[in-house]
């Protein structure tokens, strides 16, 4: 009789622990499944990213395109160029008038 009693034992602590070890796998699959979605996600983020980046530099292009320095007057020339928060480029002259 004991020993019926302790193989009964030794298969319910096998049981649990292959419920424990499946209950483990369970939860390692779940945190997987998700990673596809995530990198979607994420490659999707990138993307709107570099085509805003695309026509921000296109912007930009066109904006230098338009800068023209003149070199028609000695010393004059450009001071600083800086970005306008209405999304256009200052650009600050150094021009030096001569004494005569």
């Amino acid at each position: 009789m004991e020993q019926i009693s302790e193989k009964s034992r030794q298969i319910a602590k096998a049981i649990n622990e292959q419920r424990t070890g499946s209950s483990q796998i369970f939860m390692s699959v779940e945190k997987i499944k998700d990673v596809p979605v995530s990198n979607i996600r994420t490659i999707s983020d990138i993307n709107q990213s570099l085509t805003d980046l695309l026509k921000n530099a296109g912007v930009m292009n066109k904006q230098i395109e338009g800068i023209r320095i003149s070199e028609e007057t000695p010393g004059s020339g450009i001071e600083s160029v800086g970005a306008h928060p209405s999304g256009g480029l200052t650009v600050s002259r150094n021009e030096h008038k001569e004494k005569g």
